[in-house]
């Protein structure tokens, strides 16, 4: 899926509490970029996206797109999700065969947002009206490496105003965090669409078979107070 457009049809407008958007550019018909939109139980919304190599071709792509699907409307523990998309890439990928990638699952009701990061470039949670950002590195090693990876999740707290930033590889090569960060803090007001465009056109012109891709997530409103807290859980693949 290139657009959220699929999923914005899914839900009211005066249900939405989060408002997203993201952008692919694409050198050609090979390109290993990805992400997607999944609506989740409870109102809650999942961002996933990641990066293959172009040699995977767009099958293999949807595949990933439809188990993570899966998966994730069953699953509420990033980490758990992340083992069994790692499993699925070590069982049926050729040797060598790896996939960076990024979920996170965002909940407006407990003012939460739940990710875990297999090997790709640190999205950015960008809170309190751009006065802080967070890196959210990652918990894990980029799916299909091993069969034996564990993988941790992270929580963070979500306010109103707070602002999801996944960029891919190239953005991130050609935008500084400093930048980014300047960037947001000078369009708090924009949509999601908007900022992903102007994060987009300010990365430069794309050099030859580059892929560019970046998502953004903006917190409309919250249901109830904000509780400050982080945790880390790992899980571990079970015993074969």
């Amino acid at each position: 899926m290139r657009t959220s457009q699929f999923i914005d049809r899914l839900l009211q407008p005066l249900e939405r509490k989060l408002d997203y958007h993201a952008i692919c550019q694409c050198s050609d018909e090979t390109s290993g970029n990805f992400y997607d939109f999944i609506p989740l139980p409870q109102n809650r919304l999942a961002l996933s996206m990641g990066n293959l190599p172009q040699t995977a071709g767009s099958i293999t792509i949807s595949g990933m797109q439809a188990i993570t699907r899966g998966l994730a409307v069953c699953e509420r523990n990033p980490a758990s999700l992340a083992c069994e998309l790692n499993f699925t890439h070590h069982l049926l990928g050729p040797t060598g065969f790896c996939t960076q990638w990024f979920y996170a699952a965002i909940d407006p009701e407990r003012n939460e947002l739940k990710y875990v990061n297999a090997g790709h470039n640190s999205p950015f949670l960008i809170q309190r009206k751009g006065r802080l950002l967070r890196r959210l590195d990652p918990t894990g090693a980029a799916l299909g490496l091993s069969q034996r990876s564990s993988y941790r999740h992270g929580l963070a707290t979500v306010e109103s105003g707070d602002i999801l930033v996944a960029p891919s590889d190239a953005i991130a090569d050609a935008l500084s965090e400093t930048e980014i960060l300047v960037l947001v803090r000078g369009n708090l007001n924009a949509c999601a669409a908007e900022l992903a465009r102007i994060l987009i056109e300010q990365s430069g012109a794309p050099r030859c078979h580059e892929d560019r891709s970046v998502a953004v997530v903006r917190v409309i409103c919250i249901a109830r107070q904000v509780v400050l807290r982080t945790s880390v859980e790992e899980v571990a693949p079970a015993a074969a």
